[in-house]
This record gives structure tokens, C-alpha cells and sequence, in this order.
């Protein structure tokens, strides 16, 4: 596993077999309390960070977008499928590794994920 999505990957608060996905998606969004929303995003095994940075963020910001979050600090769990594996990570800490990776400070995060949600 290249040493970036390893990274990304490492920031979830939990670690599951994908098979057991509906499950525990099922627990988070019908336990009493605050609702937490989730979304689903896959990594092909072996993908290099490349295909990640391409590939997995700028769909996933506009569908963010779509549901009225805040692309650069969504407040929702981000479930990554790898391989046989669902990682659970905090959306805020899913955009932040990509800020860390990519050396990005706020400002110039923001009108990278601008430029994805309008591309010219």
C-alpha cells in the first residue's frame, strides 16, 4: 500500500470488514441523539495517492456540495472501502490528511476544492 493513502487510511476511529458495513452504517444513522450522516468512497488496492487525489476527493466534494456540507469541513463519517475493509474516518480529519499530504494551508485548500466544485 503506497505510503499516503496508508496514511489517509490511518486516521480512522474504526476498522471493519466491508461485510459488515450495513450494519454498523445502519447503528450510526438510527442510534438516538445527533444524526450522523455518512458517505461511501472506495480506493482501488494498489491505487497511488495520484488516483486518490484525483479520483476519490474531487467526486466526493461535489456530492458533498450536493447535500449541503461544507466540502472543505464536512461533518459527516466518510466510510473508505479498500480492499475487504471499510474504514470509518471523521470527514474533517478525511480533508485534512489531504491538506498534510498535499502541504496545503486553509486558503489555498479552499480554492482547490473551488475549483473542483466549478471546474472552468
Amino acid at each position: 500500500m503506497e505510503h499516503r493513502v496508508r496514511l489517509l487510511l490511518s486516521k480512522s476511529f474504526k476498522t471493519l470488514q466491508a461485510v459488515d458495513y450495513n450494519e454498523i452504517r445502519y447503528l450510526m444513522t438510527n442510534a438516538p441523539g445527533e444524526r450522523v450522516a455518512v458517505c461511501e468512497t472506495a480506493i482501488p488496492e494498489d491505487s497511488p495517492w495520484e488516483h486518490v487525489k484525483e479520483h476519490v476527493y474531487p467526486p466526493l466534494c461535489r456530492y458533498l456540495r450536493g447535500k449541503r456540507f461544507d466540502p472543505t469541513n464536512p461533518r459527516v463519517v466518510v466510510a473508505v472501502f479498500y480492499g475487504d475493509s471499510c474504514h470509518l474516518i471523521h470527514g474533517p480529519d478525511f480533508m485534512q490528511t489531504y491538506r498534510e499530504i498535499e502541504r496545503l494551508d486553509p486558503p489555498d485548500f479552499k480554492a482547490l476544492v473551488g475549483s473542483w466544485l466549478n471546474p472552468a
